[in-house]
């Protein structure tokens, strides 16, 4: 076990899930009645605000929907809901069985994502592995989002380790730089080969 890095904090969506499920995206852009670069726009504008928990999912879709009121709406909002949460629960099993490796090689191991509420109460039903994480650091529960300090500091204190005994793997650059700034080792996620190949070459792991 390498004597400097004591933890490893992992990001959720694209990094142990794959990336968004295009036809489930598409599926909810038909709903909507937007063109892709509408709801693109649309769906990441208001993003940050439901993965803190400020707002909710009817808050949040409500947004995102045109003005234009009709009867169905209410039931529109729960399939975009339900097509959002399965847009995002495709695990990549390579990367999760590698990172569930590092704990039994002894290593603390957290999973630190921006996630709303109702992501993951779907998810923690369907997981039977996320309880292997601890901790699991969610933005909701904290009200704070990647790359705030905060989120990380709360996840170090929960592990235990300080921020040089970590290494925090994320497939967004700003994450990656938030971490960086306060002191976190980082691993700019692309793929799980190019990831092994970084962790051997920089921290021999």
């Amino acid at each position: 076990m390498d004597q400097t890095i004591k933890g490893l904090i992992i990001d959720y969506g694209k990094v142990i899930s794959n990336d968004q499920h295009e036809d489930i995206k598409n599926e909810m852009q038909s709903l909507c009645r937007l063109n892709p670069e509408v709801f693109n726009r649309l769906y990441f504008r208001y993003r940050d605000e439901y993965d803190r928990g400020d707002i909710s999912a009817r808050e949040y879709w409500n947004m995102i929907l045109p003005n234009s009121a009709n009867q169905s709406r209410f039931k529109t909002i729960d399939e975009l809901v339900r097509l959002d949460n399965r847009s995002w629960s495709d695990v990549n099993q390579a990367v999760l069985d590698w990172a569930l490796g590092f704990k039994k090689k002894g290593y603390k191991l957290a999973l630190l994502s921006n996630m709303p509420f109702e992501f993951h109460e779907y998810i923690k039903e369907r997981f039977d592995w996320l309880d292997k994480f601890d901790p699991l650091v969610l933005s909701y529960k904290l009200g704070v989002t990647k790359p705030n300090e905060e989120i990380f500091d709360y996840c170090l204190g929960k592990m235990g380790i300080k921020a040089e005994e970590a290494l925090f793997i994320d497939d967004n650059p700003k994450n990656i730089f938030g971490a960086s700034r306060i002191g976190l080792n980082t691993i700019h996620f692309n793929n799980l080969d190019q990831a092994i190949e970084e962790l051997h070459n920089k921290y021999s792991l």
